[in-house]
């Protein structure tokens, strides 16, 4: 008899250390379950915050003043990879009449409307060109598509056409002084523009520069003439407006801008009568 009540309570002992165990057991699963389910969310959240910054990563900029048929595009490189072609195209009833392109890169208008950009050189991440384009109609819708150099699309988008600050007619600046002629007036990257591209006589121009000096004066002259002058911003950057001079029969002409220290730039360009 005492045999067996001792034996009765070694088993029962024997069944609270393996409940005690099975209890520790559970108790360390749920305990490892939940290490498990907050490093989970740490890495999630983790993951939360570092996506977003490649998935709205900057890419390509593309920036455009307009007037009437003519729009001046600024394409600048926000993105990681070289760009080798930038293509454009209209939308629906529209068609390209001409464009214009900076030194170094090239145009061609293919069958289908589409004008293909493309340089020696490609554009590096940071930097930026600049095209000129004319429709056959007013606020074209103007489509793009960068390429790298494998020929694979970087970035697509829809020109949404700004127009030109208005600008009233260029008067005197002789007694403005808020200019400082010292220094090298006009680099290798300055350009301008004149708007339209083949002006008729006597009227009237929109004429606009970048990478020029910064608040210095400069003066316009088409062929020998002086027209008029300006000054620029303290970013090197101008637009302002002329008047064509009265001209008998139309003709090619020279537009040019010339600094305080001579350097100069130059446009040529068909004046036509009216």
């Amino acid at each position: 008899m005492k045999e067996q009540t001792m034996k009765s309570n070694k088993i029962k002992k024997y069944e609270k250390e393996v409940t005690k165990s099975s209890t520790y057991g559970r108790n360390l699963n749920k305990s490892s379950n939940r290490g498990i389910l907050i490093s989970a969310i740490i890495l999630f959240s983790i993951s939360l915050i570092i996506i977003p910054l490649e998935v709205y990563a900057d890419g390509i900029n593309v920036a455009s003043i307009g007037i009437d048929e003519t729009a001046i595009i600024t394409v600048t490189n926000n993105s990681d990879t070289e760009i080798k072609t930038f293509r454009v195209w209209l939308g629906e009833e529209f068609n390209f009449k001409s464009f214009k392109t900076e030194k170094g890169w090239t145009g061609e208008k293919n069958q289908q409307g589409v004008i293909i950009f493309t340089s020696s050189e490609t554009l590096k991440p940071n930097e930026q060109v600049k095209f000129g384009l004319k429709a056959d109609k007013i606020n074209p819708i103007i489509n793009w598509k960068a390429l790298d150099q494998e020929n694979k699309t970087t970035d697509t988008g829809v020109i949404k056409l700004s127009k030109l600050s208005e600008v009233t007619q260029n008067s005197n600046v002789e007694s403005n002084e808020n200019y400082k002629n010292n220094g090298i007036s006009m680099f290798a990257e300055s350009t301008f523009r004149v708007i339209p591209d083949k002006p008729n006589t006597g009227s009237t121009i929109r004429i606009t520069g970048d990478q020029f000096a910064a608040s210095q004066k400069f003066n316009f002259y088409i062929d020998s003439e002086k027209v008029g002058n300006f000054v620029t911003d303290s970013n090197g950057h101008f637009i302002t407006t002329m008047q064509i001079p009265n001209i008998e029969k139309g003709s090619r002409a020279d537009f040019r801008i010339i600094g305080h220290d001579q350097n100069r730039e130059k446009n040529k360009s068909e004046i036509r009568r009216k």
